[in-house]
């Protein structure tokens, strides 16, 4: 068939009255709501054979983009005509030909047919890279460095973006970043301040690490051992003093705190804030305003960073953002720190409680997300990950976790790392950047 005018061609001499058929409610399978359960306010929508788009305006989610298509001319003139009677703005129609998709390839989310033909090739195409079943494909067709120059690059323009929004902001003289363990804090300080540069201002980094109090002073737990997490833990009276002497173009010296004695020590290291120049900073406690509350909120531009997963098992099984996170501070683990993968499992608890109650309070009140996630890391992470997870015994509590990340791993096919760019997030954890001291 060449075009749905053919096929409706066809049958149009059938007699329906004709069929005897016998109608059964065999689940509870509701497609409206199936939808509200997988987009998100950024999804985008193909719905193909919508008619008078009663249906999309009625009963479809609001999300970022909804192309409504149907062959007849008359059909779209009638679904604007039902579109200016509502105040939806994402949804847009189209008289289109479903045996001939003219859409982008590799662009929505969803695709929604109902009672209409449709060619399930086109529909394939039209549809992102967001399952693993296509990613694989993508992979075996020899499309890896593509998938790889398109993640990256989305990456780049993100950061590029959050650059110009900063510099539009003239009052900014402290950005300060915060998120979860192993959302790949460090290479996004450093490629954001490339494009800060790029843009005439210097980026400039001050440690909170340096700002511990002293041993003595800092709180504990309830079993006696030091609390190091808590803000309480940082010297904020001098930190403050600090960053109020730097924003008024004075001259610090700039404290390093010795983990070994517990105290700051000063080996003259002076600082001074120029004109063109930014304070960065990232740490658990970046988002609270207590950390900063010398300077002003007008001066202060907040980042919270994740690694969002955005890729799926299938349309109904998400792949878990906390298990990319563990995997990747697995692999860096063991490849900075020597740590083994039950060691960090071990620990991950911990992390978790303590994001749970410095980090995620506070990540709405950031200026800007940035969502750190690429849709091919777990095929450059898994051959660093399983010899690591294979190593956990059934004589640990940890090898069930172990086993299911180690299946879930197994789902993807292999990406070389020596297609990982250098600038990459993902180098952060396998090792190799550009950034690495």
């Amino acid at each position: 068939m060449k075009n749905e005018l053919g096929f409706y061609d066809g049958i149009k001499n059938w007699d329906f009255s004709m069929i005897k058929y016998i109608e059964e409610n065999l689940t509870d399978w509701d497609l409206y709501r199936i939808l509200n359960d997988c987009t998100s306010p950024n999804s985008k929508i193909l719905d193909l054979g919508t008619g008078g788009g009663e249906k999309v305006l009625r009963n479809f989610p609001i999300v970022k983009e909804i192309i409504a298509t149907d062959f007849s001319k008359e059909m779209i003139n009638t679904a604007n005509k039902n579109l200016a009677k509502t105040e939806r703005k994402d949804i847009t129609f189209k008289q289109m030909d479903n045996l001939n998709i003219t859409t982008p390839d590799n662009y929505f989310d969803i695709v929604v047919a109902r009672h209409t033909c449709i060619d399930a090739k086109g529909i394939y195409k039209t549809l992102k890279i967001n399952t693993v079943y296509r990613l694989n494909k993508a992979i075996s067709e020899g499309k890896a460095q593509d998938i790889i120059s398109l993640s990256e690059a989305l990456h780049e323009k993100k950061i590029s973006d959050l650059a110009d929004k900063i510099v539009e902001r003239k009052d900014v003289k402290a950005i300060l970043i915060a998120g979860p363990s192993s959302s790949g804090k460090t290479t996004f300080s450093k490629r954001l301040g490339v494009h800060l540069r790029l843009n005439g201002l210097k980026p400039v980094t001050i440690s909170v690490d340096n700002y511990f109090v002293e041993r003595k002073d800092n709180p504990k737990h309830s079993d006696g051992t030091y609390d190091f997490e808590c803000i309480e833990a940082i010297d904020l009276k001098l930190f403050n003093e600090h960053l109020t002497k730097l924003l008024n173009g004075e001259e610090i010296d700039v404290p390093t705190f010795n983990f070994k004695t517990g105290h700051k020590e000063y080996h003259g290291e002076k600082m001074r804030l120029a004109q063109d120049e930014v304070l960065v900073m990232e740490g658990i406690h970046c988002l609270n305003d207590k950390l900063t509350e010398a300077i002003s909120k007008d001066q202060k531009y907040k980042i919270y960073i994740s690694a969002l997963t955005v890729l799926n098992i299938d349309y109904f099984n998400r792949i878990s953002t906390t298990d990319t996170r563990l995997i990747r501070r697995i692999v860096r683990d063991y490849q900075f720190r020597s740590y083994s993968a039950l060691h960090t499992l071990e620990t991950w608890l911990s992390v978790n409680q303590g994001e749970e109650k410095y980090i995620y309070p506070f990540q709405e009140d950031a200026d800007s997300m940035f969502n750190t996630s690429l849709i091919y890391e777990l095929c450059v992470l898994k051959k660093h990950a399983h010899p690591l997870l294979k190593e956990i015994t059934n004589a640990s509590k940890e090898f069930s976790e172990a086993k299911n990340l180690y299946n879930l791993l197994n789902y993807f096919e292999d990406i070389p790392d020596e297609l990982v760019p250098k600038n990459s997030l993902l180098r952060e954890f396998i090792g190799g950047s550009i950034y690495e001291d």
